[in-house]
């Protein structure tokens, strides 16, 4: 995961823009989605901001793909601790939807792992949303747990390490905003020797309506 790792970026703004995104997607399945920030100041890291936006977004999607209309999906972005180095932020994803058996939640990491059978094709899913959140943590060093029942709904709790950005933020040098549906029909040829880069860029062109 070499790639892209040692970018500095505001978490805040990204979990905001990730936070617009899924909001978009609940309310077009009537669920609630709300987000409460902790520390609300601004919280220049270095990192991957591409990874922890897939890491995000596979939660919080799957929240969604499988809450009950009038549900609610809510976030909870919060620092563990922190030095004048590094800082350990936790993210708490919880719903009231679906939820999960004790049985499938042994084997929930593993790639193409879906409860019902069908649901793929019910869901428009893969089965890999969930494999590639635990790889990508995994990676990053930190932990990713759950709490589920069958028909009460989940609780995702991600804790992730990462460095503290030392230097002053440069606001000119953030990305601006990009149009994205320029994206959707594109026919793409997608080269990429690392597995891990692949299966998380996939599943980003996918959100943007890419053909592979």
């Amino acid at each position: 995961m070499k790639q892209n790792s040692h970018i500095t970026f505001d978490l805040n703004e990204l979990l905001h823009d990730v936070g617009v995104l899924l909001s978009t997607q609940a309310q077009a399945r009537g669920i609630t989605y709300t987000v409460t920030m902790e520390d609300k100041g601004e919280k220049h890291v270095i990192g991957s901001p591409l990874h922890l936006r897939q890491i995000f977004q596979n939660i919080g999607g799957n929240a969604i793909k499988y809450g009950r209309a009038g549900g609610y999906v809510h976030v909870t972005c919060s620092i563990v601790s922190q030095t004048k180095d590094t800082v350990r932020c936790r993210f708490i994803c919880e719903d009231n939807g679906n939820g999960m058996s004790e049985e499938f939640q042994k084997h929930m990491f593993e790639p193409f792992s879906q409860e019902k059978s069908g649901a793929r094709t019910t869901y428009q899913g893969t089965g890999l949303g969930l494999s590639i959140v635990k790889k990508l943590v995994d990676a990053m060093g930190g932990t990713v747990t759950v709490v589920s029942k069958k028909g009460v709904g989940t609780t995702f709790i991600t804790e992730i390490p990462l460095k503290l950005d030392p230097a002053p933020f440069d606001a000119e040098k953030t990305e601006e905003e990009i149009d994205t549906t320029v994206f959707r029909g594109l026919h793409v040829l997608l080269v990429e020797d690392n597995v891990l880069n692949q299966e998380v860029t996939k599943e980003l062109l996918n959100d943007l309506g890419v053909l592979l």
